[in-house]
């Protein structure tokens, strides 16, 4: 069953992919560390997993993304 994405989650969507690419832009993160992440997501919404897809456009889950890969 498809995922079904309100105006306000496109928003978040994009704002969550802005910082995988601005992070990697700026070296915050590797290449591998922001692929990593984008494949994870990509997998989730081909498997209709829904929560997990939301998750990835939380701001909180975007910021801790970034420490743990500082942290590496």
């Amino acid at each position: 069953m498809p995922i079904k994405l309100s105006s306000k989650d496109h928003r978040k969507l994009d704002k969550s992919l802005d910082t995988v690419l601005e992070a990697y832009a700026n070296n915050e993160v590797s290449l591998l560390q922001a692929r990593a992440l984008l494949a994870h997501v990509i997998t989730a919404v081909t498997k209709d997993n829904e929560a997990e897809v939301l998750s990835f456009m939380d701001e909180f889950y975007m910021k801790r993304w970034k420490e743990t890969c500082n942290n590496v």
